[in-house]
């Protein structure tokens, strides 16, 4: 049976770009969706780039202006990867143009934007996603469900991290995520950790009611690509304190710019592997649950 087609209008075709465009590529070899998923259109900066995405990652069409992405009636699911910065006017002008919207996160650095965004979207009547990935892992939707079961008893405190090192050398380049504009670390990573301790603990602990927090930036100066430094002005890291709707309490952490010992590629010479106490722990309970699911 013929499925009707879903046409889909990308706009940026960077790391991020590429990966949903991959997800677009591969989810029909995976799973029976309802609708053939095409790859109608994709923006970036200027011609040249994109077309070059274009041709490497299956799109139909090319344009160097996303408005005339956003205004083509034949596209249906506007798909936002470009800077943070940019999301809310490029949303709003496709709910405007009555098309869904998957948005990476965060929506926007500043809540009353994210808030206008979701606000339009309501009032348009149009289908809406965001880029919270990591809440799509069976894991953490096998620790909810333990959580809210009551598997791992009354729940009181939470501690989670998301550490990067993808800005941790100094003489890595003045960047987009750098801009003011788009917000800093807790923009980028800590939307990926607040959301995924709002899904844990929801059910359990509420929302969060309350915080808490500081933003540090570690590495205050980085090369402009033109011979200089460029002065910045967003964190690198950021730790807050949480309190949830039950009265549990909880902490956060977010670093973009420290070296992961983990990993042999990011260690600085003379820097011993990372050795970590073992122990039980609710992680530990959680993957014992679901390696003996597994087997069943």
């Amino acid at each position: 049976m013929t499925k009707p087609k879903l046409r889909i209008g990308l706009i940026g075709s960077g790391f991020m770009g590429k990966a949903h465009a991959f997800g677009y590529a591969t989810a029909t070899r995976v799973f029976d969706l309802p609708y053939e998923l095409e790859l109608h259109t994709i923006a970036d900066i200027n011609d040249e780039a994109a077309a070059k995405a274009a041709a490497a990652l299956g799109f139909s069409h090319a344009t160097s202006d996303w408005r005339s992405l956003v205004a083509d009636p034949a596209i249906e699911v506007v798909n936002i990867t470009a800077p943070n910065a940019l999301h809310k006017e490029m949303a709003l002008a496709a709910i405007a143009a009555g098309k869904h919207v998957y948005c990476e996160k965060p929506l926007a650095p500043l809540a009353v934007d994210a808030g206008e965004m979701a606000e339009a979207a309501e009032a348009a009547g149009v289908k809406t996603q965001v880029g919270f990935n990591y809440l799509c892992n069976p894991m953490l939707g096998l620790a909810r469900e333990m959580i809210a079961g009551g598997e791992l008893g009354e729940i009181r405190g939470y501690r989670g991290v998301h550490a990067e090192d993808y800005m941790a050398d100094n003489a890595g380049p003045f960047t987009f995520r750098h801009d003011p504009a788009g917000g800093g670390a807790l923009a980028d990573i800590g939307s990926h950790a607040l959301a995924t301790a709002e899904f844990l603990m929801g059910s359990a602990a509420g929302p969060i009611t309350s915080v808490m927090g500081d933003c540090v930036t570690m590495i205050a100066e980085r090369p402009d690509g033109k011979g200089g430094k460029r002065r910045v002005e967003v964190d690198d890291v950021g730790r807050a304190f949480l309190r949830f709707a039950s009265g549990a309490t909880g902490s956060i952490e977010l670093q973009r710019a420290v070296f992961l010992l983990h990993r042999r590629s990011a260690r600085p010479s003379g820097v011993p592997p990372h050795r970590g106490r073992t122990g039980p722990s609710a992680l530990w309970l959680v993957l014992r649950r679901a390696r003996s699911s597994a087997r069943l």
